[in-house]
């Protein structure tokens, strides 16, 4: 059986309008697709209609995109709590919702009764299992992971990834899709954290262990994390853009699947049960603790890069394609 060609304006469901949901449905959007976002409550709905609307403003104002642009995108793209709705007629299901197994999979039989049978039903989970998720879908050969990065819109990297019954012609069309959207995707087996998160994960549990031995401030760490890896944001105000009990709970699935040495920092823990954003801001770099914390940085990343490869969990060249494009 060969997979449907997704091509644009063809109908696209996304599940779930957080920031992923939202995100995601707007890079589908930009390249002409009409994409459908589902969510249970309305006000969730309007939390990511303004959030799409957010991030399409700053593009204008950074003379990425014009006015005319903007609200050609945000045409294509429909909020409803109906998930028969989202799904009618869509070639491809985006699943973004909250990292539990047991909501998710509730979710995939609701999908199995709504989808047409040649839909392909994908997966933006960050830390379960693939082949775990599709025991929720009745034909688990056009289930696979398709693992976009935050800010979605703009984060070139996708990770495509199959579970133990996935069709390869289903993954095939996954990754002309990714080229599709302008995404460079790398394809991974369906292992705990993938690739990437295999050890960017542990990279910011390992920023909340360095503060937490006292080797650093929340600042300095900060500093470090964005020179490091040339990325805009450093570990703590990454995690409180995307979500504290993200990356917690991503932690505590490489734990259950690693062992101990990837148990979540006392601190993030901490956090995680107490609430509220890291501080970091209130805290005073140290220039002479850096080198310090560039060094745990370098070992434990490139430690974990190392031992993945040598799993087969990714090939060298997709493991570096996805550390350069996607952090």
């Amino acid at each position: 059986m060969n997979a449907q060609s997704i091509i644009p304006p063809e109908p696209i469901a996304v599940i779930g309008a957080g920031n992923m949901g939202s995100g995601i449905a707007q890079a589908f959007a930009q390249v002409g697709f009409s994409v459908r976002v589902r969510d249970v409550e309305e006000k969730v709905l309007a939390r990511g209609r303004a959030q799409v609307e957010r991030m399409l403003a700053g593009a204008v104002e950074r003379k990425k995109m014009t006015p005319a642009r903007r609200e050609e995108v945000v045409s294509r793209i429909r909020f409803t709590t109906d998930l028969s709705e989202a799904v009618s007629g869509a070639g491809l299901v985006v699943e973004a919702i909250f990292e539990d197994l047991e909501v998710k999979n509730a979710l995939f039989r609701e999908l199995a009764e709504r989808v047409d049978p040649g839909t392909i039903v994908a997966t933006n989970t960050s830390s379960l299992s693939v082949g775990r998720l599709a025991e929720g879908f009745p034909d688990p050969g056009r289930f696979a992971g398709l693992h976009f990065f935050f800010p979605a819109p703009i984060n070139k990297l996708v990770e495509v990834v199959g579970g133990p019954a996935t069709r390869p012609e289903v993954l095939a069309e996954l990754d002309r899709l990714s080229y599709r959207l302008r995404k460079i995707p790398i394809r991974t087996t369906d292992s705990a954290g993938f690739c990437v998160n295999r050890f960017f994960v542990p990279y910011l549990n390992e920023a909340c262990r360095v503060v937490e031995e006292g080797l650093a401030s929340m600042a300095t760490v900060e500093e470090v994390g964005r020179e490091l890896f040339r990325a805009t944001l450093g570990p703590f105000e990454l995690m409180n853009v995307t979500g504290i009990p993200i990356a917690f709970h991503a932690q505590t699935s490489l734990a259950k699947a690693f062992g101990p040495a990837y148990a979540p920092a006392r601190l993030l823990e901490e956090k995680f049960r107490g609430g509220g954003p890291w501080p970091w801001k209130e805290t005073l770099v140290d220039p002479a603790a850096k080198p310090k914390v560039r060094d745990r940085f370098i070992g434990l990343t490139v430690g974990i890069a190392t031992r993945l490869v040598e799993e087969g969990v990714a090939t060298p060249e997709a493991t570096d394609r996805g550390a350069i494009v996607g952090l």
